[in-house]
């Protein structure tokens, strides 16, 4: 209780939030394993950690995979790590 109160309210809040992205990465790392693991390999993206989508031939968009790999290239774009 000591550490929140030099914190304050805004440092509870950072560790609530936190601890809720720590909580949905290992939720969604869990149903990975139970659904989309196959041979140790993404059965989404082949352990690329990218998905590429392509709706014309033009318009290639590339997106960050759900699974493990998926998880860390998002959290580098976003500035978490």
């Amino acid at each position: 209780m000591e550490y929140f109160a030099d914190k304050g309210r805004e440092g509870f809040s950072a560790l609530v939030s936190e601890i809720r992205a720590e909580a949905k990465g290992q939720a969604v790392t869990e149903y990975w394993f139970q659904h989309f693991r196959q041979n140790g390999l993404c059965a989404v993206c082949g352990n690329t950690g990218i998905i590429e989508t392509h709706p014309r031939a033009s318009e290639t968009r590339m997106i960050p995979c759900f699974c493990p790999n998926g998880q860390a290239i998002r959290a580098i774009n976003q500035g978490v790590v």
